[in-house]
């Protein structure tokens, strides 16, 4: 990996004996399902998941299985580094919650397991995403609340609907 891309583990070392929690909450402009299908449709999550719009991008893979049990494996060319995202689901409940197990290679994904819930909420759509980090990675919190905070980003300039412009004139 390179340092200027988005290395999901980095370098840690073990974090202590006890695994590490922590969560991020974004709203979005967008439908309940409008921001669930974003996670499970490849060729959309390929264009979010890592980071954001503004780099040039090639796809290599956009594999997914989005069943209990099924797999998923997204790996892209990105500003000239190879980058991927795997993991195995574990739970799906369209179009409230979703989740798996994730990191940059199989035997990676299984140090962090992630929960997405949303909701539905003034019309707009709540996402909260809980991350159970394993000791081994647990020192690598900050990196990855980091990395997701941008993954979000991505994920709002994909789906927030434009909000309506006051008109000036009737």
């Amino acid at each position: 990996m390179n340092d200027g891309q988005m290395t999901f583990f980095g370098e840690g070392g073990p974090g202590g004996g006890k695994p590490v929690r922590f969560q991020i909450r974004r709203s979005f402009n967008a439908p309940l399902e409008t921001v669930f299908d974003a996670w499970l449709i490849p060729y959309l999550a390929g264009s979010w998941i890592f980071g954001p719009r503004n780099v040039k991008q090639e796809v290599l893979t956009l594999e997914n299985k989005p069943l209990p049990g099924g797999t998923f494996l997204l790996e892209v060319i990105r500003d000239g580094h190879r980058q991927s995202l795997t993991g195995t689901y574990r739970e799906i409940r369209r179009p409230e919650k979703l989740q798996c197990t994730i990191g940059v290679d199989p035997e990676a994904a299984e140090l962090t397991l992630l929960t997405m819930e949303l909701a539905e909420e003034d019309g707009k759509t709540r996402m909260k995403l809980g991350f159970e980090l394993t000791p081994e990675i647990a020192g690598q919190a900050d990196l990855l609340r980091s990395e997701w905070g941008l993954r979000c980003r991505a994920l709002a300039e994909q789906v927030d609907k434009p909000r309506p412009q006051p008109r000036l004139f009737r």
